[in-house]
């Protein structure tokens, strides 16, 4: 298989549409594996966090439980967002398949690089505190507190470029116009939202039966 002929790595801040259509056209299977790690480790240290899990067990344990399942939850979070868009995007005329959309969709997380960087160095510099629920709230010096502002102001710049990158990928998969890709994104996320009410308030009629 010839190489890749862009970096992708670089190339997809600024050219999301040229880059995940060579990506696609390369191989869509082209480190999702990578990809879903990059995703994944911020939803578990996020997960952690809320679950206050400092409080429960050390430091390298927390890490190591991140580490683990990162690549698993990353790659299912990958897969359902990308099965959404792929199923909702056909009632407006997409033409994307699911393996494109799951390509386009991973490569809009190269963020994550960023949001990775943050919680690394949030790590460093409050350990295991960080993995507190109520961490943002505690008592905390003038710099750690301004060290803490700028990393959340760099997340938010993240999630930001990443939507906006999963805009162009969606319109690029989809063949879409951008306001169409938008239209996509909302509707797969309110489908989502729905579907996710419905299994919730089965859970709970089961779980009253059995009662």
């Amino acid at each position: 298989m010839p190489e890749l002929e862009m970096k992708p790595w670089l190339s997809m801040w600024i050219k999301p549409k040229l880059t995940v259509r060579g990506i696609i056209n390369y191989n869509v299977k082209y480190r999702f594996i990578l990809l879903s790690f990059l995703y994944g480790i911020p939803t578990m240290l996020q997960l952690a966090q809320n679950l206050s899990l400092g409080s429960v067990i050390s430091l390298p344990a927390i890490m190591l439980f991140c580490l683990i399942l990162s690549p698993i939850v990353g790659a299912l979070g990958l897969i359902v967002c990308a099965a959404f868009l792929t199923w909702t995007g056909r009632w407006l005329g997409g033409r994307g398949s699911f393996m494109e959309m799951r390509c386009g969709v991973s490569w809009t997380n190269v963020t994550a690089l960023v949001t990775v960087a943050v919680w690394i160095a949030m790590v460093f510099q409050f350990k295991e505190v960080i993995f507190y629920e109520g961490f943002t709230k505690m008592p905390m010096t003038v710099d750690e507190a301004s060290f803490l502002s700028v990393y959340f102001f760099l997340q938010l710049v993240a999630s930001i470029w990443s939507f906006i990158l999963l805009l162009n990928a969606v319109s690029e998969v989809q063949r879409f116009s951008i306001w169409k890709a938008f239209f996509n994104i909302t509707v797969a996320f309110l489908v989502g939202v729905a579907l996710s009410w419905v299994l919730l308030f089965v859970i709970e009629r089961i779980a009253d039966l059995r009662v």
